[in-house]
């Protein structure tokens, strides 16, 4: 476990002395020629009781409840609570662990063992005082630090990782039996607000993760003398920590919903001094859970939203949960809700970072679109926010020009590639369940064709596109050119969009069948398309999204169709998408029945799934997980590089860049055929010289 950074006081008020801190204390423990163990030990020394025998016991049990009932809802919470207490105080470990969790599953042994009841660490001694009463003292040398489960993996949350993480390692001065060693993590009660690590007689058995005699036995422990606060810090921290992020569920939505969390917020800085005067600081709380923040115009977080009214029912007092989708990390704090004089509902946070307040503003005015008129009419105000009411055909529109264009900022070349406000959409349209039909178009614009050509989130809020179908569309291009959006650019969700019947894309670059290029996060859409990349150089093409930047695509399907390029030099292909840019994360999404025809010479980068993959941070790669590619034909040309059954290969960061993309794929599968190609080829990533990790069942035939 580690302590996460606020990202709850406005995420920049206390972030840069906060991280501050941290690099401090870890830059202090790095430097330490003793390793954590004076951190540990403290002035005075420090005596140490086993942390779940304290925190998993009936009194806490309330507040176990209560952020894990944030999170996936209170109703399922008891249960939860209860699986995951369960799965760090089992009382196997060792070869009988290795045994029981043979065909699946697993818990781990948190206990003190080997008669141990406590550990008193003072100076460079530890003393272990024993369940019998008797006591032994043992000096220590420092020898450096080790690794424990090198080589080791598990599957967690879809995901294969790897259990290898660094430790201390002490060593007895005289013999101490099953205390010869200590291995200690970098958790300390300053950080952390308890220890995990392990002790015994052979240095090497030690350091077997999920295997030997230790295998499955990690001890956590915790000052015998912590106050309340410190214990519900250490509770939250493991709670959080441990939940699953990746989608709301229908109870947590619902609770967020009842206790008022969904709108617009502003923060009340008046307390802060005149030092935020000038701070224009906003969150945005949509009723998927979804959140987002600016400072002055410039979005600081993008985040998932969670609440329990832990208190008296309706007394407005709870628990919020925020989880950084940036950062990958969550955090809590206790609320209150309550309305001041002038009859505004105000969201009071505490953390121990401080207090914030924010205050609700009034809900946007909702137009209803209910004719093809009044869809058009939406080039008129792009800042509004419209909802359907009626199935509208588009069939006498011969050619529609795209709600939105993208301009660039500035003339400046930083801003070349940034849309302006004022001509992008930057409102809300929700489809509410509805079909759009018969979209044609033709632009001659250089960027951004598709029912709207340009999309951003701003300063006033988030962006957003989705909830409704699109039959039969005819849309061609040249740069970013999609079904129901050319350019998705930051502060703009696109989600829930259906592209169904017979449709038809053409463009040079970023050609997708629901969004051209998209630079935020895409989910829970699918696509029956046929696309075309036109010309030498054509690149980037998938049903779902020709490519993204930084973004991530969720729960999407390509369901049937084909993505034919046939000019040389063409690269990045994939039934979901064709170039996938720094994506952290590409989950849960499925391609069927589509085939990928790459038939001009020069060419690279096909997969049944994606083109490539990757993000340019090797201590995070893009994770590819729970995706299935079933009954997808890749057709190239002998001379098409990098064809792989779900994955091309990783792509250097830009064009003669030495900086290589890194990827890891779990529980994925493969079927289908692959005929052609040139160097690089196999039934699931074609070169795979930048996967960190391949765990995908079946793959491609190559013929």
């Amino acid at each position: 476990m580690k302590k996460f950074v606020s990202i709850l006081l406005a995420v920049l008020l206390c972030a840069v002395s906060a991280l501050g801190v941290i690099a401090e204390e870890q830059e202090e423990t790095a430097s330490n020629p003793y390793g954590v163990f004076p951190a540990i030990a403290g002035e005075n020394g420090t005596t140490y009781v086993s942390l779940f025998d304290t925190i998993v016991t009936e009194e806490w049990s309330p507040l176990w409840v209560d952020y894990i009932g944030a999170v996936i809802g209170e109703d399922a919470a008891p249960v939860m609570a209860a699986a995951l207490q369960g799965s760090v105080t089992s009382n196997l470990h060792g070869e009988d662990a290795v045994a029981a969790f043979t065909d699946g599953g697993y818990a781990f042994d948190c206990h003190f063992i080997n008669g141990a009841q406590s550990l008193t660490f003072k100076d460079d001694t530890v003393t272990i005082l024993k369940t019998d009463g008797t006591r032994e003292t043992h000096t220590y040398e420092y020898l450096g630090q080790y690794s424990i489960g090198e080589g080791e993996t598990m599957l967690y949350q879809g995901m294969e990782i790897s259990m290898a993480f660094p430790v201390d390692v002490y060593r007895s001065t005289d013999e101490a039996g099953e205390f010869n060693y200590f291995m200690m993590r970098e958790d300390t009660m300053d950080t952390t607000w308890h220890l995990e690590f392990r002790y015994g007689r052979d240095l090497e058995e030690l350091q077997g993760y999920l295997v030997g005699p230790y295998a499955y036995w990690l001890a956590a422990g915790i000052d015998e003398s912590a106050d309340e606060d410190t214990i519900r810090k250490v509770i939250a921290l493991f709670c959080l920590e441990n939940m699953d992020y990746s989608a709301h569920t229908e109870a947590a939505l619902a609770q967020l919903s009842e206790l008022g969390f969904v709108g617009s917020w502003k923060a009340d800085l008046t307390p802060f001094g005149e030092t935020y005067a000038a701070v224009d600081l906003t969150m945005t709380i949509d009723e998927n859970g979804h959140g987002t923040s600016f400072m002055n115009g410039t979005q600081t977080a993008d985040f998932e939203a969670y609440a329990v009214d832990s208190g008296e029912k309706g007394d407005g007092i709870g628990l919020y949960v925020a989880y950084s989708n940036t950062e990958y990390e969550a955090e809590s704090a206790p609320y209150v809700m309550s309305v001041n004089e002038a009859g505004q509902t105000v969201l009071t946070l505490t953390a121990e970072d401080g207090t914030i307040s924010w205050v609700k503003l009034e809900a946007p005015n909702v137009i209803e679109i209910a004719t093809a008129e009044d869809l058009d009419a939406i080039r008129n105000d792009l800042t509004g926010n419209y909802v359907l009411v009626a199935d509208i055909d588009l069939s006498g529109y011969e050619n529609w020009e795209p709600i939105g264009a993208f301009q660039s900022l500035s003339d400046a070349p930083e801003d070349a590639e940034i849309p302006h406000p004022d001509y992008a959409f930057t409102g809300t349209f929700n489809g509410n369940g509805h079909t759009i039909s018969n979209l044609t178009v033709n632009s001659n614009a250089p960027i951004g064709a598709g029912l709207f050509g340009c999309a951003s989130g701003t300063e006033r809020g988030e962006a957003y596109i989705g909830n409704f179908t699109l039959e039969n569309v005819n849309v061609s291009g040249y740069y970013l050119v999609g079904g129901a959006v050319g350019l998705q650019f930051m502060g703009c969700k696109v989600s829930d969009i259906t592209l169904a019947g017979e449709n038809k894309l053409t463009g040079m670059q970023g050609i997708g069948g629901i969004v051209g290029t998209g630079f935020d996060l895409i989910s829970n859409c699918s696509a029956t398309a046929d696309i075309t990349a036109m010309g030498d150089d054509g690149a980037c093409a998938g049903l779902i999204a020709g490519g993204t930047t930084m973004s991530s695509i969720e729960n999407c399907q390509a369901i049937s169709g084909s993505i034919t390029a046939e000019g040389n030099a063409t690269w990045a292909f994939g039934a979901i998408c064709g170039a996938p840019w720094g994506a952290p994360e590409i989950r849960n999404c499925t391609a069927t029945d589509t085939v990928i025809r790459v038939t001009g010479s020069g060419n690279r980068l096909v997969g049944g799934l994606l083109g490539f993959a990757g993000t340019y941070d090797p201590e995070n790669p893009a994770h590819i997980v729970g995706c299935k590619v079933e009954n997808v034909t890749l057709e190239v040309s002998d001379s098409t590089d990098s064809v792989g059954g779900l994955v091309g290969a990783g792509k250097e960061m830009m064009e003669g860049s030495d900086v290589m993309s890194s990827f890891a794929i779990s529980d994925c599968s493969v079927s289908g055929i692959i005929t052609g190609g040139g160097e690089y080829v196999d039934a699931v990533v074609g070169d795979p010289s930048c996967a960190v990790t391949i765990a995908c069942e079946g793959g491609m035939t190559i013929e």
